[in-house]
């Protein structure tokens, strides 16, 4: 491949992560969990510069056979991609100790390579596995050959803790939202496949001789940012942290802990205040109610919020709010005034995020979508109990 060729795919690559990056900060700013995307990123078209900037003179077939900037790098940005997945399904999880666990390898493989290089000379890029062969006994090569695989046995790590993070979440869904859409999460099996691709292509572009197989191993690279910048914006963050409620006299913010069981006086006033919002101000046809905005609203926490609904209502949040949901969905379906009224409609005003929603809840409760229900009129809603 020519120099023009190398320099314009270097061009293109950078131009639209630099795009990416741009629409992070502009559509969703620089608050967590996204910041770990965006530095990521930022770090991507430091690399892309830096490896122009590097090996442009260099034959393309072997421009990055064990190249040490790509090594490094990959081990320096990864933990920042990921990152934002731990911090997606579970906020707090980026603790000293994770920075410490990804990085402190790093800095040691990094070091050590500086004093090898200051004490001889530093080895130069690979073309074909006659050099390596030839520079086999050189300690530099294998903190390269280190690096490699520290790199995929972090990449592994990741994806092993993601994959348990994920089930987790969606283990607490029924605890935290009244809805489903957008917070299940599916994606993340698609882009964790496709990150496991983009490690197999980065080491096959270190490793495997031919300019065929490095285009290939270059356009799986390439699609990555772009298909990650459309899943980052287009997912929420699920946790959002509710601003607190000035303390009106009724309960003072407390701290969650689980530690502390809630007195039963106090858990039965709770039980009459949610059941008021619930009754009265239908809180519930907020199409997005998750228990955070519910505690914010009772100035209480989480932790005694989830006692009542679990232990006094025997529910989960998501049960509770969508069993409110389809009652006042059966009342409006079997109101006169009513009988008119598109089923979409219907859902949207009893909170429910979209007519399919709607029907596979009502569905999967009395063993029939509405449509039929209303076809039948007169049929008897036995609701849940509360």
């Amino acid at each position: 491949m020519s120099n023009n060729a190398v320099f314009i795919s270097h061009l293109v690559f950078t131009a639209s992560v630099v795009l990416n990056v741009t629409f992070l900060m502009a559509l969703r700013g620089f608050g967590r969990p996204v910041r770990y995307m965006t530095l990521f990123f930022l770090v991507v078209i430091i690399t892309s510069i830096a490896n122009y900037m590097q090996v442009h003179h260099t034959p393309f077939h072997g421009q990055l056979l064990w190249n040490p900037l790509h090594l490094f790098v990959a081990l320096a940005s990864y933990p920042l991609l990921f990152a934002y997945l731990f911090d997606l399904m579970c906020p707090g999880t980026m603790r000293l100790r994770y920075w410490l666990n990804a990085y402190v390898p790093l800095v040691a493989l990094t070091a050590l390579r500086f004093i090898i290089v200051a004490v001889r000379e530093p080895l130069p890029f690979f073309t074909h596995y006659a050099e390596i062969r030839r520079y086999f006994g050189e300690p530099e090569l294998w903190v390269r050959f280190a690096a490699a695989v520290l790199l995929v046995v972090m990449t592994c790590v990741f994806i092993v803790r993601a994959i348990s993070m994920l089930k987790h979440h969606r283990n607490n869904l029924t605890s935290n939202f009244s809805y489903t859409e957008g917070s299940t999460l599916g994606w993340i099996w698609w882009w964790l496949l496709l990150t496991a691709c983009k490690i197999i292509a980065l080491l096959l572009m270190m490793s495997v001789e031919g300019q065929m197989i490095k285009l290939v191993c270059l356009a799986i690279y390439a699609i990555e940012p772009l298909i990650t910048t459309i899943c980052v914006l287009r997912q929420k963050d699920l946790y959002d942290e509710t601003p607190k409620i000035e303390n009106n006299g009724v309960e003072p913010f407390l701290a969650d802990d689980k530690s502390v069981d809630l007195p039963s006086e106090r858990r039965q006033k709770l039980k009459r205040d949610l059941l008021d919002l619930l009754e009265k101000e239908e809180v519930f046809k907020d199409s997005e109610l998750n228990i955070e905005k519910v505690r914010a609203m009772l100035i209480t926490n989480r932790t005694y919020l989830s006692q009542v609904i679990n232990h006094e209502m025997n529910t989960t949040f998501y049960r509770l709010i969508n069993t409110y949901r389809l009652n006042k969905a059966v009342e409006m379906m079997n109101n006169p005034l009513h009988q008119d009224m598109p089923l979409n409609y219907i859902a949207d005003i009893c909170g429910f995020k979209s007519l399919k929603a709607f029907s596979t809840l009502f569905k999967q409760t009395c063993g029939k979508t509405p449509t039929e229900w209303r076809n039948e009129q007169g049929g008897v809603w036995i609701s849940s109990h509360i």
